[in-house]
């Protein structure tokens, strides 16, 4: 049963619990997903969220494979979806093209605010952060997390290959 003076333990094992229900492929039956978990704690219902297949080791385990956290899976509400391709961003960004990008538009500094309009590792204008999604993370790319940058890299380069980036 959730208590309430544990509410914070109690949501961090139900967001990290959905996050793995999440990467194996959806509501496992009789699981809430974190949203569902983190709705009804505190609640009346709170002692009926209860996970019937996976534990907190094993979500973090599987969330170990992939370059989030739990906490930004909660925070940003990620779908499975966006967390496997976050890790594809992830390989994407360690690739030699992607770091050749990096350490010539920024010199690898994610939190680079030249000045001229253009922020982040990737040197991201607004307006190609805002339409490739960035806005759900920051409003500039220097204000994002390195994960997040690199994955609004990886849905430009899906989009228009290296050419943003006149390689």
């Amino acid at each position: 049963m959730i208590g309430t003076t544990n509410s914070k333990s109690a949501i961090a094992t139900v967001a990290m619990t959905g996050a793995a229900a999440v990467l194996a492929g959806g509501i496992v039956a009789g699981t809430a997903t974190s949203a569902e978990a983190a709705a009804t704690v505190g609640t009346t219902q709170a002692s009926s969220v209860q996970p019937k297949t996976v534990s907190a080791q094993v979500a973090k385990r599987e969330l170990s494979a992939y370059p989030l956290s739990a906490r930004a899976v909660t925070r940003y509400n990620l779908s499975a979806k966006t967390i496997k391709e976050v890790a594809a961003a992830h390989n994407l960004a360690n690739s030699r093209m992607a770091k050749m990008i990096r350490n010539r538009e920024s010199g690898g500094n994610y939190a680079i605010n030249t000045g001229n309009g253009y922020y982040g590792a990737y040197q991201f204008d607004r307006s190609t952060w805002l339409s490739n999604g960035g806005g759900r993370f920051a409003s500039t790319a220097n204000k994002a997390p390195k994960w997040a940058q690199d994955y609004i890299m990886y849905r430009a380069h899906k989009a228009r290959g290296w050419s943003p980036w006149a390689m």
